[in-house]
Formats: C-alpha cells, sequence, structure tokens
C-alpha cells in the first residue's frame, strides 16, 4: 500500500514549503483498482523526473513515483483550509 501524504511530505520536505503557507501541491491516485497511477498537481513549476528524484532522495521506494504532473491554478481546498481531495479525485475522472 501507498501513503499519497508520505509522498506530498517527502516533496515539501524536498522542494520546500511555500512561505505563506498555502498548498501548492496535492498528490493523488487514480481510480483504478489493478494499476493505480500517482498523480501530482502543482501550482509550482516542476517536472515528473524532479519530482520523482525528490522522493527517491526522501528514501521512499519506486512504487511511490509520480506517473504524471498536471499544473493547476491553484489546488482546491476544503471551507477548513485543507486540501479538497475529493475535487482532485473528480477532476482525474473527467
Amino acid at each position: 500500500m501507498i501513503s499519497l501524504p508520505a509522498i506530498e511530505e517527502a516533496l515539501l520536505d524536498r522542494l520546500g514549503r511555500p512561505e505563506d503557507g498555502s498548498v501548492d501541491l496535492a498528490v493523488e491516485a487514480t481510480a483504478s483498482e489493478q494499476n493505480p497511477e500517482i498523480v501530482l498537481f502543482a501550482v509550482r513549476s516542476i517536472d515528473r523526473e524532479h519530482a520523482n528524484a525528490a522522493i527517491r532522495a526522501a528514501g521512499l521506494s519506486a512504487l511511490h513515483n509520480v506517473r504524471t504532473v498536471k499544473h493547476v491554478d491553484s489546488i482546491p481546498l476544503l471551507g477548513t483550509g485543507k486540501t479538497d481531495y475529493r475535487a482532485l479525485k473528480r477532476t482525474l475522472t473527467e
């Protein structure tokens, strides 16, 4: 089993957190039960190779590698200010 929050933490630890406390990246997986793919949603400029290098540098296995990077204008947030993962999941099915 892959921990999506662990991937996010590894990326934030290695690539840096926004100084203003905003959310500028999030990780979600496709709905495929057999072969889910990890998708990185990013406001900042980051490519797949750079993201995966950060994940490997954090000590996570190759199972944690990002398959796709989707650049977005903003990460959807809940009223609490936390990432709206359901909205991200919906964008993967559209």
